[in-house]
This record gives C-alpha cells, sequence and structure tokens, in this order.
C-alpha cells in the first residue's frame, strides 16, 4: 500500500508535481512508482486547496410543491416504481490528454518569459501575448497547461492552512514575480488553487482565448475546496486544467457530471466563475437533489430516471419519503426522509412553508487501482433544510364582459445544509466535509380568464442566490481582501425564467392544457420546453407529452433532448359501505437524447388516498 504524508506530498509539489488533492488524481499516487492497492483518506487531509469562506447555494431547488388532499387524520400511500429499459448509465471517468515533447518545449518558452523583469504587469501581459501569437489552439492550451504547473511550484501550504497569507489578497503580478525567484533559485510561495486559476484564466485571455469560453469551476473536495479552470475552444472541444493535469470533457455528461469524473469531489455543490472570478450560478449535483427530494423537495420529471420511489403521507402535515436508484454517472443511492409541511391562507396571500431532513447512502467508482481493482467514493449524507413559499391572491386590474385581468405575486426562499461523511472503499480512514446553499426566487404573473372556462397566465422569475460573489480574496495587493459585499453571503442574480399557462375547456368535460418555458442562466445555458396534454375531469383520465431542450455553450456546445409521454388515470375503490379510496394510476414514457448517446426508460406510479 501506498502512504503519502503531507511531507512527501509538499516535497512532489516542489519539484514541479502538481499539490493536487490525492483523491482528485489517482496518476498523483502512481507516479511514485509503486503499486497502488488503496488510498489512504487521512493523507489527503492536508492537501486543502484553501479554506475560503464560501458559501455553496443553488437557486434550483425547490422544496415547497406538496400534494396533499386528506383530513387531518387521514393516511395516504403513494409510490413511484421506475421500470428501466434500453441504455443504462455507466459511470463517467476523464480523459486525461496525453503531453508529446511540444508541450515540455512551450514549457521552456514560458520559462524564459517569466524570468524577464517588466516594468508592469500590463507590460508581461503584452509579452504573454506575443508568445501566443501565431500558436494553434491545442499548443495555446499546452502553454496555459505549463503555467499550472509552475504555479503549482509556488504553492502557499501555510495560507491552504489558515497561516501566513490566509485572508490576504494574492494578485497575478505576485505570483509572476514568485515563479520568476523559484526559477532563480530563491523558492517562494505565492497562492493557493483560487490564486492560480485567476492567473491562469487571465493569462489564457491573453492567449488567445476570448473571456467568454473562460470559465472557473468550484467544488468541494474529500480534503477542502478546490477550483479549476475551463476553456471551450473554437470547434466546442473542452479543456479542463488542473493545475497542469489536462482533460476533455465527456461530452454528454454536462457541466457537473464531468468535474465529478475528473475529480473525486467530497461536496454537492458546484460553483461557475467567469475569467474575472466573478460567480455567475450555483448548481446542485444529482446526489444533492434526491437529498433535498427525500426531505420535502419536489423531484422534476427529467430527473426520475432510475428512481423507484415510496412516499407516506400522515394528515396534512408529515411525510415520509424513501428513494433508490442510479445517477447519470452510475451512482447508486438510497435515501430516506422525514418532512413538516405548514400550509395557510390569507385574505392576500397563501403560503406553504417546508422543513425537512433525510439520510443518504451514496456509492460511485472513481477509479481503479493498478491492479485491476475497482475504487470508489462512498459517501452517508446528511440533510437538513427548509423553504418558504409566498404567493398573492390573484388582483383584478381590469373587468369586462366576463372577461378579467390580474396580477399576481410570488416569492421563495431556500436553505439548506449537507453534512458528508466521506470514505475510499479499500481505506479504513474517512473525512467529513460541509455544503450548504441559500437561494430565492421573485416574481409574478398576469392572469387572463373568462366565462368560457379559457385561462392564459403570463409570468417570470428572477433567481438569486447568496454566497461570495469572487472567487479569491480582491482588494489591495498583500492586505485583508473581501470575497464579495457581505462577504460570503453576497446576494447574486444566477438568472431567470419565463412561462405561459394556456387552458381551455374543448366540451363540458374535456380540457386542453400547454404549458411553455425558457430558463436563461448566466453562464450561458438555457433550456426551453413545452408540457401539453387533454384531461377530462369527469372520468379522471389525461394525457401529456413533454418536449424539453437544453444547450450549454461553455460545456462544449452540449445539447440535450427529452421527450415524455404521461398516462393517468383516477378512480374510485369502495372497501365497505361507509369507506373509499381513491386511486391515481400513472404510465409514462421518455428517451433523453444527445450527439452521444439516447437513454430511454419509463416508469409507473400508483397513489392511494
Amino acid at each position: 500500500m501506498v502512504s503519502l504524508s503531507s511531507q512527501a506530498v509538499e516535497r512532489v509539489s516542489r519539484t514541479n508535481q502538481d499539490p493536487i488533492d490525492v483523491a482528485t488524481s489517482i496518476e498523483g499516487v502512481i507516479n511514485f512508482g509503486a503499486e497502488v492497492n488503496s488510498l489512504n483518506i487521512a493523507d489527503i487531509q492536508p492537501q486543502k486547496c484553501g479554506q475560503s469562506p464560501e458559501f455553496n447555494i443553488e437557486a434550483g431547488a425547490d422544496p415547497r410543491s406538496v400534494d396533499i388532499e386528506l383530513e387531518e387524520n387521514g393516511l395516504e400511500l403513494s409510490a413511484f416504481m421506475k421500470l428501466s429499459f434500453g441504455n443504462s448509465f455507466e459511470p463517467v471517468f476523464r480523459d486525461v490528454l496525453a503531453k508529446p515533447q511540444e508541450y515540455s518545449e512551450l514549457g521552456s518558452e514560458l520559462d524564459q518569459l517569466i524570468s524577464r523583469e517588466f516594468e508592469s504587469h500590463e507590460d508581461r501581459m503584452a509579452a504573454m501575448a506575443e508568445l501566443c501569437q501565431g500558436l494553434s489552439e491545442t499548443q495555446r492550451i499546452y502553454l496555459v497547461s505549463n503555467l499550472g504547473q509552475r504555479l503549482a511550484g509556488i504553492y502557499d501550504y501555510g495560507r491552504a492552512g489558515g497561516q501566513g497569507s490566509s485572508g490576504t489578497v494574492v494578485n497575478p503580478d505576485m505570483q509572476w514575480n514568485a515563479m520568476r525567484n523559484s526559477l532563480a533559485g530563491d523558492p517562494t510561495a505565492a497562492g493557493v488553487c483560487r490564486d492560480a486559476v485567476s492567473t491562469s484564466a487571465e493569462f489564457a485571455s491573453q492567449c488567445g482565448f476570448d473571456k467568454s469560453q473562460i470559465r472557473i469551476k468550484g467544488y468541494r473536495t474529500l480534503g477542502g475546496g478546490h477550483q479549476i479552470v475551463r476553456i471551450v475552444g473554437e470547434n466546442g472541444e473542452v479543456y479542463n486544467l488542473n493545475w497542469s493535469e489536462l482533460y476533455s470533457s465527456d461530452g454528454e455528461a454536462g457541466l457537473t457530471e464531468t468535474l465529478l469524473a475528473g475529480n473525486t469531489m467530497g461536496g454537492v455543490t458546484v460553483r461557475t466563475y467567469n475569467a474575472d472570478g466573478e460567480l455567475l450560478d450555483q448548481e446542485l449535483t444529482e446526489i444533492a437533489n434526491v437529498a433535498i427530494s427525500a426531505a420535502g423537495g419536489a423531484l422534476s420529471p427529467e430527473d426520475q430516471r432510475d428512481y423507484n420511489e415510496l412516499q407516506i403521507n400522515l394528515g396534512r402535515s408529515i411525510r415520509l419519503r424513501g428513494i433508490m436508484g442510479n445517477t447519470r454517472l452510475g451512482e447508486e443511492f438510497k435515501t430516506g426522509g422525514i418532512s413538516y409541511v405548514n400550509e395557510s391562507e390569507g385574505t392576500l396571500r397563501d403560503s406553504q412553508v417546508v422543513v425537512g431532513m433525510s439520510f443518504t447512502r451514496n456509492e460511485r467508482q472513481i477509479a481503479q487501482t493498478s491492479l485491476g481493482e475497482s475504487i470508489a467514493l462512498q459517501q452517508n449524507i446528511v440533510f437538513f433544510g427548509g423553504g418558504a413559499d409566498l404567493q398573492s391572491r390573484e388582483f383584478p386590474i381590469i373587468e369586462m364582459d366576463g372577461s378579467r385581468v390580474s396580477l399576481r405575486g410570488r416569492a421563495s426562499f431556500d436553505i439548506g445544509m449537507f453534512y458528508m461523511i466521506n470514505k475510499i472503499s479499500n481505506s479504513d480512514q474517512s473525512n467529513n466535509n460541509i455544503d450548504q446553499y441559500v437561494a430565492s426566487e421573485i416574481g409574478g404573473e398576469i392572469v387572463y380568464k373568462n366565462e368560457n372556462g379559457v385561462r392564459v397566465a403570463v409570468g417570470g422569475e428572477i433567481d438569486n442566490t447568496f454566497s461570495a460573489y469572487y472567487n479569491r480574496e480582491t482588494g489591495e495587493s498583500g492586505e485583508r481582501g473581501t470575497f464579495g459585499r457581505l462577504g460570503g453571503f453576497t446576494p447574486v442574480v444566477t438568472g431567470g425564467r419565463v412561462y405561459a399557462n394556456v387552458q381551455a375547456n374543448l366540451s363540458n368535460r374535456v380540457q386542453i392544457v400547454v404549458d411553455p418555458y425558457y430558463v436563461a442562466a448566466r453562464t450561458g445555458e438555457s433550456t426551453a420546453g413545452v408540457r401539453a396534454g387533454l384531461r377530462d375531469e369527469e372520468a379522471g383520465r389525461s394525457i401529456y407529452g413533454t418536449y424539453r431542450i437544453s444547450r450549454d455553450p461553455i460545456g462544449g456546445d452540449l445539447t440535450m433532448e427529452n421527450y415524455r409521454l404521461e398516462l393517468n388515470q383516477s378512480f374510485d375503490l369502495k372497501i365497505n359501505e361507509d369507506r373509499r379510496s381513491r386511486i391515481d394510476a400513472g404510465l409514462y414514457i421518455a428517451e433523453d437524447r444527445s450527439a452521444l448517446r439516447t437513454n430511454r426508460h419509463g416508469g409507473i406510479t400508483l397513489t392511494v388516498r
């Protein structure tokens, strides 16, 4: 078994190896020349990239949608069962790119430039731009990767451990000077990963890549936190730069999944920053959404892939839910939770408050040993969270000839915390980590109704998250810095949503429903979809079709399409003269399609009241 002490890892970094969390780079262990039969998670803990006070936030969770139609002391049993067919999801691993001789030659040219003295930072950047002129995209990527290796050589372990320069501003100029000193034989430490990615992103923007092609990704690892640089090439090729490590994305996996595959991620949120280090968005992983759902949230139909679900409602307030299945990464999970729901109606508004907790057991493959044995990350995740949803009544603004136009407002607030106990499958050691999110939505809609049963609503929402606004300390070089106007609780607009709802009576019992929507995020991601169907209230029967398309230009111009068809039937079951039960049964079939893979699946739902 290979065991790495913090001193051993430091020696590696001082010889131009990357100070990557051992759990994020199996290769980092293999480079010692010994067989890898296990990973000791205790040796990982000193390798914290930084202890920035980042609040991990996601605006997408919705733990408020609850459908309870029982008497106060009633009992409702509902179940979701999944019938899976077609392609299954396999674990996704990174595709590490080779470094040819040309890579080292470009590194030597970069060293010559680093060794020069410049009168100003602007002069240095102009020289960098000149170095990159005439180079191909691949050669420029090699230069950014080489820079990551040099930045690894000046890694500040004191800053990572909360000592020395911790909390102060380390700007790119300080790092360039530290690299120059180190090349001259005077080893100088300056910055950790959050500083290095900012220096690398600035260099990439001078080396022929537009800032719109560059993103910084931040997330929790087993030992702390980490950030990497992502660059999208002209043809949509995605390059992830983890210090000098260079790997391309599995295009079908998308943003979050690629990060999970490329690094041992111990957290459940992913933050996206632009090239200047300003927060654009925070996303929850699929496992996070499952944990939130078990604690009272709502899984969207698109998330219900390989999931089996059982839910029991006790009266109007208590709900028990269990979910098990597989994610798109091939992760296997089981989760159970309990939530409390309080609903109230007022003269001017309706409100709903949900609080809950859940426990999730998750396992995913992260690598293989040199003996061919699989290494898995095993997680126990405890989640506590809640949300409040406030919706006003419809306030009429125009009424005439049996028609009415009204306004309605809506606001929501969500908060949650994840406590994760992480363990590598072939190690006895464990590691604890915390992730959290705080988010809000605010919006409203205009509603038109007439006496013929036509209802048309058009509305919009703005999504907000509360977190550290910058990926690193900002301010005067060497002085105490700030992560945002309110530190780790800065409000940030991450995106918005516009939608419509159209309902019309085709007859005295059949109604048509159409729900189009469009969602745009500041990261550049966008989603459009429509759900349309017919429902017969008298017969308790409905049929719906859904189409959704999402596009992610910074993830390699990735396009995903989802098709879904649902059939639902409700009927009453007479138990005896005094007791009846209501049964709702549903069937759906769906297809998820990308350029690389198509997954077909289906499921049935059964609700008994």
